[in-house]
């Protein structure tokens, strides 16, 4: 502490007055005492202790608080709005060459301490700079120049792992719309490549990002990866690690991330009533939720969206979502999901179109799965409208496909093709209404795992039934 009294006479007077008015607001005599005595320099250490009555241990506590005192002070009256410890990293060309260095080391190491507490990375690299410059004649150089390179590496770690995720999530999307095995392949390739980072560098942030991919691969895709934790262990692992940092910005956009993936996995359970409050906090960000594409799949909220327990119901006002427009996997999901509020609002014209350009939008040419989904839900609403000739054309087209490809797995697909088909046919004998049934119970039968379809309809299928019982 022998720094305090040096750091003591060096503060400008404006600050030694903001010190010297708390100490007195908060009555801390003997803080006080301390902080004027050092800044006269006409008492040495002992004669302080004999004044204010006590022992070496508690007169070393009292000065290192008095530091604390002076760091936290130092710090504060330079911040701007907000107190963030942020707005201070502009300053630190001041402390090192404005500055008296027992003062900027003083202040670097509140700075310091803060970032670590807010687990801050990247800011770290800009502090430990400083620190390298302002030991440059200090045996303590070269540990700040490890600390300096440590960070760069950890800063570097962490934008590939930020890198990966946005990839898997790309890949993920393309897997969505397509279920081919290329796009499964390519993804457990990227969940082994941030696993590599996570074993380089053991950092929260890359922690977190792994265990999104992890889960992501078992809701989405059926993956489950043996050697790892248990799914809802690292859905709730993941949420007391972004707890533990309620200042990081980044893990701010990590927690709704999260709360997605643990609404998607009660409702992948079929447990909807603990899905439903999870759902209720999401979609205050609905809005914005398609810009978090590069953290997760985030278009499959609104497909999830419609298959609540209340998703029969209108939207008067349907939202603006905002998205990538670069980003056509969203774009098509939002075509999709408004042309379904449509044709519950019974806006039947009004859903064909928004289906119709959703199909012409982007080439689906290798995205089959989506375009069955797309091209069946035209169909109904064709059937809707009594335009039997356009729905059977995509009844047909559907069929033709499905066909051509060798051991098809979507028998799902072509089982509500033969339902559609025989309403079409406006039979209303017992024999044809047994045959919508069979096919629509058929449907059912088949339409689970990957290749599930149409989840979204589940409200409209399940009136198929009723009426057709």
């Amino acid at each position: 502490m022998l720094k305090l009294k040096k750091i003591i006479t060096q503060l400008k007077e404006e600050d030694f007055n903001t010190i010297r008015d708390t100490l007195v607001k908060n009555k801390a005599e003997n803080f006080l005492f301390l902080l004027k005595e050092y800044r006269a320099g006409k008492m040495s250490d002992p004669q302080i202790m004999q004044e204010i009555k006590t022992n070496a241990s508690a007169f070393y506590a009292l000065k290192s608080r008095l530091y604390d005192r002076i760091q936290h002070s130092l710090i504060g009256n330079k911040k701007e709005v907000g107190n963030e410890t942020f707005n201070l990293l502009s300053d630190i060309p001041q402390f090192c060459y404005q500055t008296p260095r027992e003062t900027s080391i003083a202040m670097l190491h509140k700075l310091e301490t803060d970032l670590i507490h807010q687990d801050k990375p990247a800011e770290l690299v800009l502090v430990y700079s400083a620190l390298k410059k302002v030991h440059l004649h200090s045996q303590k150089y070269y540990h700040y120049s490890q600390l300096y390179n440590k960070h760069i590496a950890y800063t570097l770690a962490l934008e590939k792992a930020e890198d990966l995720l946005g990839n898997f999530n790309k890949t993920l999307a393309g897997w969505f719309f397509s279920r081919s095995e290329q796009d499964r392949e390519l993804l457990l390739r990227y969940y082994k490549e941030i696993k590599n980072v996570l074993a380089l560098n053991g950092a929260h942030h890359i922690e977190v990002i792994h265990n999104i991919v992890i889960i992501e691969l078992f809701l989405f895709c059926d993956i489950e990866i043996p050697e790892e934790e248990p799914i809802d262990d690292l859905i709730e692992k993941t949420l007391e690690i972004i707890g533990k940092f309620p200042g990081d910005s980044q893990y701010k956009h990590f927690l709704p991330v999260t709360e997605f993936l643990k609404f998607e996995y009660y409702k992948k359970l079929g447990q909807v009533k603990k899905a439903l409050p999870l759902y209720d906090k999401l979609k205050e960000e609905l809005e914005s939720w398609l810009l978090r594409s590069n953290n997760c799949l985030a278009f499959k909220l609104l497909l999830s969206k419609l298959e609540l327990p209340d998703a029969a119901e209108t939207e008067e006002t349907p939202v603006e979502f905002l998205y990538d427009q670069e980003d056509l996997f969203s774009a098509v999901v939002v075509r999709l999901h408004n042309a379904v509020i449509k044709l519950r609002s019974k806006k039947y014209k009004e859903s064909a179109a928004l289906l119709n350009d959703a199909l012409n939008f982007a080439s689906l040419k290798d995205c089959f799965h989506i375009e069955i989904e797309i091209k069946l839900t035209l169909a109904y609403v064709y059937l809707l409208l009594q335009d039997y000739d356009m729905a059977t054309n995509l009844i047909r087209s559907i069929y033709r496909k499905i066909k051509s490809t060798e051991d098809s797995p979507y028998q799902n697909a072509l089982e509500f093709s033969k339902a559609l088909t025989q309403i079409i046919s406006n039979d209303e004998s017992l024999p044809s209404r047994q045959k919508i049934i069979a096919a629509l119970k058929m449907f059912t039968l088949n339409n689970s795992g990957q290749h599930r379809i149409l989840g979204f309809l589940e409200n409209e299928i399940t009136g198929l039934k009723t009426k057709y019982a």
